[in-house]
């Protein structure tokens, strides 16, 4: 899948711990856990796909991203990976119509806005910070992932709030339109 055809993607910038022997310690952890790794440096496990974007010239940090990854494949990945790395940082990266559904998921409308804005949102125990290009139709929301997020589930709230609800308005319009009618 390509990620212009979906309108988002999702990045993990994974900064390597000390202890680890930077990226191959990195990969041998998601192998160990399943993800297969192809020759053009794409991590597979079942239907998700992850590519290996970029490594840092110190070796310290290594990019990931996907584009139509679920959450639960995303927390599998984060969970693995996490061993192997101080911390994470996700990315959310979305364009059109999916920056538009998840600004009003958070309670923000992107339509009275002119100018850029970057927000703070907590968001079910994770501080986002929002970035949003109105004129563009563009939304970066990211934030970082330790163990304590990973215990507390924190992944898959982020990644439903931000795309699975998101990407229903005519479903939450049924809901509301049920509810006026006295149906729901």
């Amino acid at each position: 899948m390509s990620v212009e055809k979906l309108g988002y993607e999702v990045r993990l910038v994974c900064r390597l711990g000390r202890d680890v022997q930077g990226l191959d310690e990195l990969l041998k952890l998601l192998r160990e856990a399943g993800w297969r790794l192809s020759e053009d440096k794409v991590l597979e496990k079942g239907s998700c796909k992850m590519r290996l974007k970029e490594v840092s010239l110190a070796g310290d940090e290594a990019i990931f991203h996907s584009a139509g990854i679920d959450s639960g494949m995303l927390e599998d990945f984060v969970r693995v990976a996490s061993r192997g790395c101080w911390y994470l940082d996700i990315y959310y990266h979305l364009r059109g119509e999916y920056a538009g559904r998840a600004a009003e998921s958070l309670g923000i409308n992107l339509e009275g806005l002119e100018e850029n804005i970057v927000r703070e949102v907590k968001l079910s125990g994770a501080s986002l910070r929002l970035s949003i290009y109105p004129k563009h139709r563009i939304l970066t929301a990211s934030y970082r992932v330790g163990w304590s997020e990973i215990n507390r589930g924190i992944i898959p709230k982020v990644h439903k709030k931000l795309l699975e609800e998101a990407s229903k308005p005519d479903e939450k319009l049924s809901r509301k339109m049920l509810r006026l009618l006295g149906w729901g």
